[in-house]
């Protein structure tokens, strides 16, 4: 069933960093974590069934836990299998395939069905691995996936540039470039997906202050992962000036810091 693969990408992502990021959200999933994966993994069960989709055998591509898994076996009961491609090789079990996301390492036309929640937005060739998923689904074979939206964090990255050229003046690389859905809509009819469909959600996230944010962050398993990220730490001068002016637009009656993430859905049919 598996079959050899070679990335000849060039390099935009860090793969020990993302490496880190996903044994990170397998180990440490906490609760406003867990609830928004199992938010996000409801809603593309709900596009699976709207599409009357087959789902006998099943491929998650860059796993990090079971929360989809799970949800899915709890919502469809005839499942031969189900596969998961997996960066962390502390997340052992006997259906998971150790591979980076870019490689998809099956044979062609095996699934009927593949998901992909938050990881291919960390690919460093996009259109080439949603061929290769194409290529390993079957003839009318269902493809859903979830990505953090472009519009996730807006006000947070604008602060932080804002404050780093106040400082510094100059900008570092801190937060990943997030896909546009129009672009993704366009990127995956190009591809030859058939009946493609973006949509997304908008989820409020309620945290005590921007420490506990960049923990949630951190937890989730999006911690920066770019190849060219400063690797020295943020100094406290700037975090302090950051997260002061983000608690003073984003606190809500007092009580709580609220922030927006954008989550894109794709779906479409080989």
């Amino acid at each position: 069933m598996k079959e050899n693969s070679q990335n000849t990408n060039s390099i935009i992502f860090d793969n020990k960093k993302l490496i880190a990021n996903h044994t990170r959200s397998y180990i440490n999933i906490a609760d406003k974590p867990k609830v928004l994966y199992e938010l996000i993994s409801k809603r593309m069960l709900e596009k699976v069934i709207d599409a009357n989709a087959k789902h006998d055998k099943i491929l998650e591509v860059g796993a990090r836990n079971n929360l989809l898994e799970k949800s899915t076996i709890n919502k469809f009961t005839n499942i031969d299998s189900y596969y998961k491609t997996v960066l962390n090789y502390n997340f052992k079990d006997k259906n998971n395939v150790l591979s980076n996301i870019d490689s998809i390492p099956f044979k062609k036309n095996y699934f009927d069905l593949c998901f992909s929640l938050f990881s291919l937005h960390t690919v460093n060739n996009l259109p080439e691995v949603l061929i290769r998923v194409k290529e390993v689904l079957k003839p009318n074979g269902f493809f859903v996936a979830a990505f953090p939206g472009a519009n996730s964090l807006k006000l947070l990255k604008k602060i932080f540039i804002e404050e780093e050229l106040r400082h510094y003046n100059k900008i570092t690389p801190r937060f990943i470039p997030l896909i546009e859905l129009k672009t993704l809509g366009s990127l995956i009819s190009k591809i030859g997906f058939r009946f493609p469909v973006t949509d997304r959600d908008t989820f409020t996230i309620k945290t005590k202050n921007t420490y506990d944010l960049m923990t949630n962050i951190r937890d989730f398993g999006e911690s920066n992962s770019l190849a060219g990220r400063k690797k020295e730490f943020t100094s406290s001068k700037l975090l302090n000036s950051v997260f002061r002016s983000y608690e003073k637009l984003s606190i809500k009656n007092n009580k709580y810091l609220e922030t927006e993430i954008e989550v894109c859905y794709l779906a479409a049919f080989k």
